[in-house]
């Protein structure tokens, strides 16, 4: 009853004879039914310019590249065009998983297709406001293509306001509260800007790298990080902060992350070829990690370049492991039965959980760099780091104090017992300064692999 009173009907196919049926597909006064028949008996009532949207949509679900069927197109019915809209999914599946009985709702949805929405901005006296302007065609009791339509004015400027003050309440965390102010326009269209800009960069690798210098407790380079780094000729350069999640937010961190895979197994070539001690680590983000082709990127980065995966370090955070830990301990595996070092960034932010060293095949850990801060201003801050050095050290994994920015931190670290195995300095500081005379080989070899 609540189908037929929304307008919908009932389709079913069956993809071993693909057959499909229609129940009580309401067009117009009419309800419409049919007999189990060919796929292709349907397809005759498909809009030729649509039979490939229909195919397709089809043909992804049934390959299980989507997660259901939902599409739109023009059929003909009564003499009349219609657009119709189906959804659906899959009732049983086979041995291998794969749709057998597909069934779902069909609907003639031409008035909604036909009621076209318009939003722009009316400017006027110094202040605009954004409005929408709604045509909605009247069904005619004639059989007549011609008519009349209800044409409707809203203002949307308060609501729009509203949505942008959403919007920014989102992305502080939950249970926020979030007032509008002019200046959330501004991040907004910033953000919009920078969405563009990443696209078409990302398309052309439109970005440099650096390596930054790890070194041990005599300040001698024993690896380096790649850090990508991004310059827009509108906004300036735009930290990783912001660029890592606005590439997961828009779906092109795989490219953005084959880039640097690549770049990392050039740089670890050379350093090789430069008979050069040390590993190039890159971080690896939580989308990648559960990508189905990341391992064999991977790989490939590795073959392509003539690099040893031993010469990679690979860097997770904490994030990347809630996911599903259970998926991504079973790559991590496989990474590291390939030879690829594992490292647990950020460690001592986040979740912090100790099960994640027990049970995941990590070779290091880097302490974050907030720890490193506080030495000598907090005194629970060398208690904090050496507790967590020391039970590394006693489960065999090598730690990496990250941000050290004075000598005095550098020095501090260098005492810990069990010290630290690694110091990561920010470039042009006291530490780095220390390994000044290993570091151009470094700069040179980022600068050689840098695709921008």
């Amino acid at each position: 009853m609540a189908l037929r009173a929304s307008g919908e009907g009932i389709w079913a196919r069956d993809v071993a004879s693909d057959r499909f049926a229609i129940d009580n597909l309401q067009v117009l006064d009419t309800l419409h039914r049919s007999e189990p028949q060919p796929m292709a008996n349907l397809l005759q009532l498909v809009e030729p310019e649509d039979q490939q949207v229909v195919k397709l949509s089809f043909s992804l679900y049934l390959r299980q590249a989507s997660h259901d069927i939902d599409t739109a197109f023009r059929a003909r019915l009564q003499d009349r065009t219609r657009w119709l809209r189906i959804r659906g999914r899959a009732l049983t599946h086979d041995a291998q998983g794969r749709p057998q009985a597909v069934t779902g709702t069909i609907k003639d949805v031409t008035a909604q297709r036909e009621a076209w929405r318009v939003e722009w901005l009316l400017k006027g006296t110094g202040n605009g406001r954004h409005v929408e302007l709604s045509v909605t065609p009247v069904q005619q009791a004639a059989a007549s293509d011609s008519g009349c339509s209800i044409v409707a004015l809203r203002d949307l400027s308060e609501r729009r306001r509203a949505d942008v003050a959403m919007y920014a309440a989102k992305e502080q965390g939950r249970n926020r509260a979030v007032v509008y102010q002019s200046d959330l326009d501004q991040g907004r269209q910033r953000r919009l800007h920078l969405q563009q800009q990443l696209r078409a960069d990302a398309e052309h690798g439109a970005f440099t790298f650096v390596v930054q210098q790890q070194v041990n407790q005599r300040g001698q380079p024993v690896g380096g990080e790649l850090l990508m780094r991004w310059h827009t000729q509108a906004l300036g350069r735009v930290s990783p902060a912001e660029l890592i999640p606005l590439a997961e937010q828009i779906g092109v961190i795989d490219r953005t992350g084959r880039l640097a895979m690549r770049t990392a197994a050039r740089i670890a070539h050379d350093l090789a070829a430069a008979r050069l001690k040390g590993s190039v680590s890159v971080n690896l983000s939580p989308r990648q990690l559960l990508h189905d082709d990341v391992e064999r990127a991977l790989l490939d980065a590795c073959m392509q370049a003539g690099a040893e995966p031993s010469r990679t370090e690979l860097e997770l955070t904490e994030s990347a492991l809630v996911t599903d830990v259970a998926q991504v301990g079973a790559l991590l595996a496989r990474l590291a039965g390939h030879g690829f070092r594992l490292a647990l960034d950020d460690f001592g932010t986040g979740y912090s959980s100790l099960s994640h060293l027990r049970r995941l095949p990590f070779h290091k850990v880097k302490i974050d760099h907030s720890f490193v801060q506080d030495l000598g201003i907090e005194p629970r801050a060398v208690v904090m780091l050496e507790g967590v050095v020391r039970l590394c050290d006693s489960l065999g994994l090598a730690t990496v104090a990250e941000g050290v920015e004075t000598l005095e931190q550098f020095e501090m670290l260098r005492r810990l017992a069990p010290p630290c195995c690694g110091l990561r300095a920010w470039p042009g500081t006291a530490p780095h300064r220390c390994a000044r005379t290993i570091a151009p080989p470094f700069r040179r070899l980022a600068l050689r692999s840098s695709p921008g």
